[in-house]
Parts: C-alpha cells; sequence; structure tokens
C-alpha cells in the first residue's frame, strides 16, 4: 500500500510540474497569442487609429464657441480647451479630446509594435506577405507619433527640435504591468518616424502587387500623401513635391466632384447625403477611417456648441460649391453655421485621414516655397482646385499675380477646402498664425489670445496619462 500511494504521488507531482511548465509557456497577461499570417493581418486591421485629433478644430481660427447651443456635459471639457487651458475635464471618454486622443494612439501603436515585433516568427505566409505586414504596421505607428507628436510637441524646428518635448516613444511590447516611459525630443520622435515611413514605402514598393488596395487601410497612394505631409511640416518641398508626384502616380488626381455632391443633396436630402459623403465607391479619398460620430460633434452638429467664424464663412461664396456644407443651427438670431461633412446621427461615419485635395494644395504651397520658385506650376494646382469648386464666374488669379499673392490663395483655399477635418490647427503652428478666442462673438472683449509659436501650441500631456506614468511630471510642457 505504500509503494502504490509513494507511486501515485510521484505521478500527482510531475502532472503538477508539467501543468506549472503549460501555465508559464502562457502569455504572462492573459494576452492572445498571434501566431499565423491571417492573424497578424487582423490585428494590424485592428490597430488603425481614426480621427481623435479632429477636436483640434476648436483651437483654431476657423470656430468660435456658442454656449447657449452647447450641450451641458461637453462645456467642461470643451470650453477649457477653447481657451488654451489645461484643466478640461479629462475623464469625459465618449468624445475627442486631448486625453482621449492620447489614450487611443497609444492603444494603436501597441498593437502595431506587436505586429513590428513578432511579425517575423509567423507560422506561415511567405516572407514577401509578412513583410507587406510589416510596412503596414511601421506605417500605422509612424503615423501615431506624427499626430502625437504634433499635439503635445511643438512645431518642428531645426533651431529648437533637439530640447523641444514630444511624446514616450515606445517601440516595443511592455514585459512589466507599470512600465514608466520619459518623453524623447521633436528630434527622436521624427527620427522614428521617419525611419519607419520610409521603410515601409521601400518595402511597398518591392512588392507592388501585395501592397493593401482597400481604402480604410494604407496603400502605397497612402503612405506618399503621408510622405509628402511630413515633408511640408519639416519644411522640406523638394520632398514635399516628389512624394505628391508619387501619391498622384499611384492614386491618380481626381478631385471630389462638388456638382455631384450638389444634386445629390437635392435629391435626397441631408441624412443619406451626409452618409454617403466619404462612400469610397464615390468620393476619393486616399484614406479614411471609420467611427463613431461622437468624435466630430462639438462641431459638426446643431448642438455642438463651436459654429464656423463669422468672418471666415464669408469667404465661402455663394458661387462656391463648398458652401453645400453650411447648416444652420439654433434661430436666426443666433445665426450659427456648422459644416456637414461627417454624418449628423449617432451612426459610424467615415473620416479623411488623408485626401486627394490636400496633397494637391500640399504641392502647391511647395512650388512657391522651394529654392528655384515654380509660380507657374503653383498656379496650375491652384487653379485646378478653384475650377472644380466655383459653379459660375471662374475666373482664375491673373498670370501677373506675385508669388505673395498666390502663396495668400493657396492658402485661403486650403483654410476653406480642409474646415472641418482637423488639419487647421496644425497650419496654425507651423505657419505661427495669431488666434483670438472670444467667449461671446459679437463683443469686444478677447478672452484667449494664441501668439505664433505660443508654447501652448504644445497640448499639455493630460492627467490621466500623467497618473499611468508619473516620469512624465517632472516633463511637462511649459506654461
Amino acid at each position: 500500500m505504500k509503494k502504490i500511494t509513494l507511486h501515485s504521488i510521484v505521478i500527482l507531482v510531475l502532472m503538477m510540474c508539467n501543468s506549472c511548465q503549460k501555465y508559464l509557456d502562457k502569455p504572462f497577461d492573459n494576452r492572445l497569442e498571434i501566431k499565423s499570417v491571417p492573424d497578424f493581418k487582423a490585428l494590424t486591421r485592428q490597430a488603425y487609429p481614426t480621427k481623435y485629433d479632429i477636436f483640434t478644430e476648436v483651437l483654431t481660427d476657423t470656430y468660435y464657441i456658442y454656449p447657449a447651443l452647447m450641450q451641458a456635459a461637453w462645456k467642461p471639457l470643451y470650453t477649457p480647451i477653447y481657451l488654451y487651458q489645461d484643466d478640461y475635464e479629462y475623464a469625459i471618454k465618449y468624445a475627442a479630446s486631448p486625453a482621449t486622443a492620447y489614450t487611443h494612439f497609444y492603444n494603436k501603436i501597441y498593437d502595431a509594435n506587436y505586429v513590428i515585433e513578432n511579425i517575423v516568427n509567423a507560422s506561415d505566409g511567405k516572407e514577401s506577405e509578412r513583410d507587406v505586414i510589416l510596412a503596414e504596421a511601421l506605417l500605422i505607428r509612424a503615423y501615431c507619433y506624427f499626430v502625437l507628436t504634433n499635439l503635445f510637441g511643438k512645431h518642428y524646428n531645426v533651431n529648437s527640435y533637439e530640447t523641444d518635448l514630444a511624446v514616450p516613444l515606445v517601440t516595443d511590447i511592455n514585459k512589466e504591468n507599470r512600465p514608466t516611459y520619459k518623453r524623447g525630443t521633436v528630434k527622436e520622435a521624427y527620427q522614428l518616424i521617419e525611419a519607419d515611413l520610409y521603410k515601409a514605402i521601400s518595402i511597398y514598393e518591392k512588392y507592388p502587387a501585395l501592397t493593401p488596395v482597400n481604402p480604410y487601410q494604407f496603400t502605397a497612394a497612402a503612405a506618399y500623401a503621408f510622405a509628402c505631409r511630413l515633408s511640408l511640416y519639416k519644411g522640406d518641398y523638394a520632398n514635399t513635391i516628389a512624394y505628391a508626384n508619387k501619391t498622384f502616380e499611384s492614386n491618380g488626381m481626381v478631385l471630389r466632384d462638388m456638382e455631384k455632391d450638389r444634386d445629390q443633396l437635392y435629391k435626397s436630402g441631408w441624412d443619406f447625403f451626409s452618409s454617403q459623403l466619404n462612400d469610397p465607391s464615390t468620393h476619393p479619398n486616399i484614406i479614411m477611417a471609420s467611427q463613431s460620430a461622437y468624435l466630430h460633434y462639438a462641431i459638426g452638429n446643431s448642438w455642438g456648441g463651436f459654429y464656423v467664424d463669422r468672418d471666415f464663412r464669408k469667404l465661402i461664396t455663394d458661387d462656391d460649391y463648398r458652401g453645400l456644407y453650411k447648416n444652420n443651427a439654433g434661430t436666426v438670431i443666433d445665426d450659427c453655421i456648422f459644416m456637414v461633412k461627417n454624418v449628423t446621427d449617432w451612426s459610424d461615419t467615415r473620416y479623411i485621414l488623408f485626401g486627394v485635395e490636400e496633397v494637391l494644395l500640399s504641392r502647391a504651397e511647395a512650388y512657391l516655397k522651394i529654392n528655384t520658385v515654380n509660380k507657374n506650376a503653383a498656379l496650375k494646382d491652384l487653379e485646378v482646385l478653384r475650377k472644380s469648386r466655383i459653379e459660375n464666374n471662374y475666373q482664375p488669379l491673373p498670370m501677373n499675380s506675385t508669388n505673395e499673392q498666390v502663396l495668400e490663395e493657396i492658402l485661403s483655399q486650403r483654410k476653406i477646402e480642409l474646415l472641418a477635418e482637423g488639419l487647421r490647427w496644425y497650419d496654425i503652428k507651423r505657419l505661427g498664425i495669431r488666434v483670438e478666442h472670444k467667449m461671446d462673438a459679437k463683443s469686444e472683449t478677447v478672452d484667449a489670445t494664441l501668439a505664433p509659436n505660443d508654447p501652448r501650441t504644445a497640448l499639455q500631456i493630460p492627467v490621466n496619462a500623467r497618473i499611468g506614468n508619473p516620469e512624465l511630471e517632472n516633463q511637462l510642457n511649459p506654461r
């Protein structure tokens, strides 16, 4: 009996050891194990971000606040942001804000990092297939860090980028439960972004037949459009032009047909018009994201509380097709206008991440800012856009217009064309534009002023980020 008992104990111990080993072989925090190429593809698709930075429209010179029409729950969030204050209600998680943007983009970086770190060990698939998945993940990580750096860091400036702080640069999978990270500099951030971006482009160019073609993924054209925007923000105008050209070679240069948009609106009404506005089957955007409509409601709804600046909206004349987007909020006395570029109900909507029009205007601007100025080329690009947007009485700019006059018109068209798409804030930063905000648009009192290159153009690291990473408390943006 003792022998049997001893034998049973030995077997039990061996079974327990085997079970312990199996347990230790599992991911330490119950993460799913991603092993196959289809698994990595699915995780890469999950890693795509959306327009959580669209809240920046309320920071710009194109919107004013009208508290009487604002949803009450949003006032403690958006009113301080509008006034360039750091003490907004960061705990509101369903709306776009600095706090939710920070969390969102880092969540996407985590997924991208997992793919980048582990795709080489995929259990199946060809090397070329794994490389293209790697390239897509690199593009996602680069884009997320590009947005984060331009939100929470100063604009790219070679005279100060070695000391200007960006965000923590995390490039591996967390092996600790509560890791902490210090902020990198703007220079370090751009070095990482460019390394990821250009490595991805080289892989795409090596395997053109395998690159994504889905309008919700980074295609070759979307990668080139990203490189075009990055080059413009850096002041690298030669590459701005070069990557704009590559974008159009890859994607064509088909602008939105706003005459068809007008006919669709008149035929079907606002609800259908807004739901189909960025439908990839009918509108030539380069890459889009689909997300809950909560993100744009502060600027894109009758009760959002932010409306198109009254002086600015006069630039959108009656002959301009883009006036179609105007919609009234409140009463005639309120005199509030918002732009319908996304759905106005609670369904998911499509946000433009990169569009043909932006690339065209970036190239036009670069033609005037490059050392060997090419005014004729800039005018040609400008008029391609203007001609497609003016319904009647289209008149091209005179050929004898000065470089300054042409540039002014390009920037004006950019401001109109990209309205409500979340890009104006970055132009304000890079162009050094002064902004004045009033709590009462009809008053002479200015309640907040943002000077060119103001320290507050680098948004403060959110409280929720600092709670999880106390290293950041010693690296806050100056005020």
